[in-house]
């Protein structure tokens, strides 16, 4: 978008309003009848026996870039706005809210007063990247899951999203924009401090929804889907929610999120596929171990035809 057709469509006091929710609708996206998660076969016995998935602390995934990406986006389309327009000060409000809500110091979105966890999903069956990538050097496993009651309320205090990754730029400006919006009306002076207040929570809330979804381009390969759970680190300490793992560098936090209210209710799955490089018994171990979890499915091996070095 250009400069002046992205402040015009900003809900500014005087111009044009969207009639429309970009973020209401892209994390209410249909989701489909098979999402994969590939993990390793520790993670497959962990993932069944519990009846949960492990939500992983953003700051160790394998993206460097993790909210990085998206504060650049949101940073580029802040510049990208005029100064003024129909007598707010739009770049100076704008700039104003995104370093308060990123501050170290009091920022509701810093990683240091709210933590962002996540449990990631692929619409992609049976992909090599995602085999080399997830599941210990392709001998995992591959899940697939029926997720279509997976926004259900959470029942660990905090606020979750599932939905698709955006790779697209213009969806990603689109996400933010819309965002970023709210905090305009708060600079006008029809409004009092409890509207203004009020408006600025609305951009804070919105982003909180969708930084972890925003992913360079580079991944769209993935077909990622994101279970994205956030939590004020006072309320998490309260709860006591925070776990850990040992990954080979460092203890590695995380959160249990169930698949269902029901802790005897078997995982939702419908679909097993073991990695290329999967032992030749593996299929035989994996049959019987469902059967004692009660889950009656036949895994099948990879059609990768992938030897790791």
């Amino acid at each position: 978008m250009k400069a002046i057709d992205l402040v015009h469509s900003f809900h500014i006091p005087g111009g044009a309003m969207e009639t429309t929710n970009p973020i209401q609708e892209w994390l209410n996206t249909p989701i489909p009848k098979k999402l994969w998660h590939y993990t390793s076969v520790e993670g497959f016995y962990g993932i069944t026996t519990g009846r949960d998935i492990y939500a992983t602390d953003f700051r160790f995934l394998n993206d460097r870039e993790e909210f990085i990406h998206a504060r650049k986006i949101i940073e580029e389309l802040v510049e990208g706005t005029p100064e003024d327009a129909n007598g707010i000060k739009v770049r100076r409000t704008l700039q104003s809210v995104i370093n308060a809500a990123f501050s170290p110091s009091t920022g509701i979105i810093h990683p240091d007063h709210t933590h962002f966890y996540v449990a990631s999903f692929s619409a992609a069956e049976d992909q090599l990247s995602q085999w080399r990538g997830y599941s210990h050097g392709s001998s995992g496993v591959s899940l697939c899951l029926d997720l279509n009651s997976f926004r259900g309320p959470s029942n660990v205090g905090g606020l979750v999203s599932f939905a698709p990754c955006a790779y697209d730029p213009l969806k990603k400006r689109e996400l933010i924009h819309h965002a970023l919006g709210h905090s305009l009306i708060s600079n006008s002076s029809q409004l009092d401090r409890n509207q203004v207040v009020d408006a600025v929570a609305k951009t804070v809330f919105d982003l909180q929804r969708i930084l972890a979804l925003l992913k360079n381009s580079a991944f769209h390969e993935e077909q990622e889907w994101r279970l994205v759970f956030s939590v004020s680190a006072s309320n998490e300490t309260k709860l006591n929610l925070r776990l850990f793992r040992a990954a080979n560098t460092t203890l590695v936090p995380y959160v249990r999120y169930s698949f269902s209210s029901n802790p005897d209710t078997p995982i939702p799955l419908n679909d097993l596929i073991l990695g290329p490089s999967s032992d030749e018994h593996a299929i035989f171990a994996a049959k019987s171990f469902l059967e004692t979890q009660g889950i009656k499915i036949t895994p099948r091996p990879s059609n990768v035809p992938y030897r790791p070095s």
